[in-house]
């Protein structure tokens, strides 16, 4: 029967291994429609709780489950984590959670199946933490169970310690009420399924992406990713024969346009200036210009700028005085003076 067990117990773990998993999630980010490198990338678990931070350049976040589950008993928040870190060169911890005071065992089986290490007290309600001390086995399933919980964890060791140093230490119990440590990613929790928040932050603006992911994946943040704002008038300098247009800056603009119809695709660019002079014009006439403004995403719509020409000039005659006005043709072209 002993060598029953031990070959179930065995093909169990190899079973286990099998399922062992890891899933990893690529970032980047456009930034007003032009790839920009991510400062930093935060992502919470909305499902268990915990969060965990990316730093530019480390854009890629890596993390291993079992697929092994929680049994369900229903209207419980009995939970274990992953071990953090997984997998491990020396030691790692785990924590359990129990929703209420319970006896529990927690064991410890190597890949052949014999079991190291076996905690056994009655654990209060809280969050309960514990440090194992990987022995020379490559994988150690760690089995936590109660009256009425069960669960089983794979626990990867890439260390090469000796069996005597394989230990199973209770640390205490975390303050607060199922707090997750935060900001590093060893500790960071995660099963498949959970539903998780990404959110990228460049220069200080940001996008959220919320997901359930089942496999890698490549996330794309499409931060600030919007046409310009209108462009508002500002104020005009009329001359006799010129007009100087101005206009108000628009914030997430690279760039701007002017035209006397309104027509962007015939239109003249201003680069980034925001003051245009217009010139050989003729006094005491309304004249419009049209403006745009437009960034790497696309292009506002047209703000229409309307000015009029300062008074002709004149001269005395005999006493009188005459007003000379500059009057073109537009079918001939001929120009004449009108007094």
């Amino acid at each position: 029967m002993k060598n029953i067990n031990l070959l179930l117990l065995s093909l169990f773990i190899l079973s286990f291994s099998l399922h062992a998993q890891e899933i990893s999630f690529t970032f980047t980010a456009n930034h007003t429609c032009i790839y920009a490198e991510l400062d930093s990338v935060v992502v919470e678990n909305l499902t268990q709780g915990g969060d965990t931070v990316l730093y530019y350049p480390d854009t890629v976040l890596t993390l291993f489950f079992t697929g092994i589950e929680t049994a369900p008993f229903a209207g419980n928040a009995f939970s274990v984590s992953q071990n953090y870190p997984n997998p491990y060169s020396s030691k790692t911890q785990i924590d359990v959670f129990a929703p209420e005071e319970d006896e529990f065992t927690i064991k410890v089986f190597d890949i052949t199946g014999r079991q190291v290490n076996t905690y056994k007290n009655i654990l209060g309600r809280g969050m309960h933490n514990f440090v194992f001390n990987g022995g020379n086995s490559t994988n150690y399933v760690l089995t936590v169970n109660s009256t009425k919980f069960l669960q089983k964890i794979l626990m990867i060791h890439t260390g090469t310690g000796e069996k005597q140093n394989a230990s199973l230490l209770y640390k205490g119990i975390i303050p607060g009420e199922k707090s997750i440590k935060t900001s590093e990613k060893s500790n960071f929790v995660y099963n498949i399924g959970d539903n998780l928040e990404f959110t990228g932050y460049v220069n200080d603006d940001f996008e959220t992406i919320v997901d359930a992911p089942t496999t890698n994946n490549d996330y794309v943040f499409d931060i600030n990713n919007t046409n310009p704002s209108v462009p508002t008038a500002g104020i005009h300098v009329a001359g006799e024969d010129q007009i100087e247009w101005n206009w108000n800056t628009v914030e997430d603009a690279t760039g701007y346009k002017y035209n006397t119809v309104d027509d962007y695709f015939t239109a003249a660019d201003n680069g980034t200036s925001i003051s245009y002079t217009q010139a050989d014009l003729n006094c005491e006439i309304a004249y419009t210009l049209y403006v745009w403004a437009y960034n790497d995403c696309g292009v506002s719509t047209s703000v229409e700028l309307s000015e009029i020409t300062t008074d002709c000039p004149t001269i005395t005659i005999c006493g009188e005085e005459t007003k000379i006005v500059d009057v073109t043709n537009s079918t001939t072209g001929d120009t004449w003076m009108d007094r």
